[in-house]
């Protein structure tokens, strides 16, 4: 329950705190790749320092670990679309679906299935999405429908870790292997993200006419 609710907390901040970078910062196409890829170094530098096993991959097997790296940068991107586009409110609580998504993937995609207390519980989640999506003000299309794309690709980063987690030599420890997998798929997200970075009109080429933008403000 304790490492739920810090999880919960976190998430909420994490929120907040890109809802303020997105408001005094306009390069917010280059927000998913800037921040994805700031992870890049420090796990090239745990694994050249040998503090972490490196990780081994065989070309067939790097392909699995690259589909989780890339449901990762697609749930990250749609989150701050999102949350470019809508109150921070009203994204976390569409994102509270993701259980649901979650327990219907497994379902589909692992044969998973809960007891059927769970689905009852996830009754109410739905509900409380419809009654915000009908009752908010400051209704947005477009954050909603990036709210739901990021769930989608939330869940697909969950289920293809299960379906892949004994995929590559990663470690025999637990814990190691989980940075390893976690780092391998940071990395993939951030060159997935790089196009759209590049492409989009507040992406890469907007970021130093953002920065000054910031500085100026007080920032």
């Amino acid at each position: 329950l304790v490492i739920a609710c810090l999880w919960l907390f976190f998430s909420v901040r994490k929120n907040i705190q890109n809802k303020l970078l997105l408001t005094c910062f306009s390069a917010t196409g280059a927000v998913p790749f800037i921040q994805l890829s700031s992870g890049v170094p420090l796990m090239c530098l745990l694994w050249v320092t040998g503090l972490v096993q490196t990780p081994r991959a065989s070309a067939r097997e790097f392909l699995k670990l690259a589909s989780v790296g890339f449901a990762y940068g697609g749930d990250h991107t749609c989150s701050v679309i999102s949350l470019s586009t809508a109150a921070v409110s009203f994204t976390q609580v569409i994102k509270a679906g993701e259980p649901a998504v979650n327990a219907i993937a497994s379902t589909v995609v692992l044969g998973k299935v809960f007891h059927p207390l769970v689905y009852l519980c996830l009754v109410p989640v739905f509900l409380g999405i419809v009654l915000t999506c009908t009752s908010e003000l400051s209704f947005s299309m477009h954050g909603f429908l990036a709210a739901m794309a990021a769930n989608i690709f939330t869940v697909a980063r969950n289920v293809l870790n299960a379906k892949y987690d004994a995929v590559g030599d990663m470690g025999q420890d637990q814990i190691v292997r989980k940075i390893n997998q976690f780092g391998v798929s940071t990395c993939v997200a951030s060159v997935i993200t790089l196009p759209f970075a590049m492409a989009h009109p507040s992406g890469l080429g907007r970021f130093s006419t953002a920065w000054s933008d910031a500085v100026s403000s007080g920032v």
